[in-house]
């Protein structure tokens, strides 16, 4: 399998239309895939909000305009959706594996609570709620799935990560640490 992002924002306008060539472009890069013998394995967002996730909420920077906080809101849940829906539609025939959202816990707590990576915000608010959003897009994405293409027999799923953590020592204490660690690590998207 080949797993890669098909590149939210080269396959909507900030009007919500579809970029035709876009879509005929991972057609393509699918079909050389599979003639190849490798299964294409598309994941809808990896850390790319599209621009026009953002509407007004952008602010200048050395790179240009960064969205400043398209996760906190709301809104992102309908503007995921029509995205799902444009590339189930369009690219789903004969994709066997979708992921919805890689890596949600990264994008949340280096984001918008660490203020690391990209939109480089620091807040706790933000970042619990980014990691709630980004749990009901990935939901609003299946159910949509189940509901309209579900004859395309793919398989959805969220790709999680988290740092591992074993006890010190087998004292109950230890394994109790850790295993509170786990839950605090991973448990929040598991």
């Amino acid at each position: 399998r080949y797993m890669f992002t098909d590149g939210g924002p080269r396959l909507m306008r900030a009007d919500g239309s579809a970029i035709d060539e876009g879509f005929e472009y991972y057609q393509n890069v699918f079909g050389a895939l599979r003639e190849r013998g490798v299964e294409p394995h598309v994941t809808l967002f990896h850390w790319d909000t599209p621009m026009w996730c953002c509407a007004n909420e952008t602010i200048a920077s050395g790179r240009g305009s960064v969205c400043e906080g398209a996760w906190v809101k709301d809104e992102i849940l309908k503007d995921f959706e029509k995205y799902a829906d444009a590339v189930f539609s369009r690219l789903g025939k004969g994709i066997k594996y979708w992921t919805t959202i890689s890596e949600p816990k990264t994008v949340a707590e280096m984001g918008y609570g660490a203020g690391l990576h990209a939109p480089g915000r620091r807040s706790v608010e933000e970042q619990l709620k980014v990691g709630h959003n980004m749990l009901r897009a990935h939901a609003l994405a299946v159910a949509l799935y189940r509901e309209k293409y579900s004859q395309f027999g793919g398989k959805l799923s969220i790709n999680l990560n988290s740092a591992w953590v074993e006890p010190a020592s087998d004292s109950p204490d230890d394994v109790r640490a850790a295993a509170n660690a786990m839950d605090e690590e991973l448990g929040w998207f598991a």
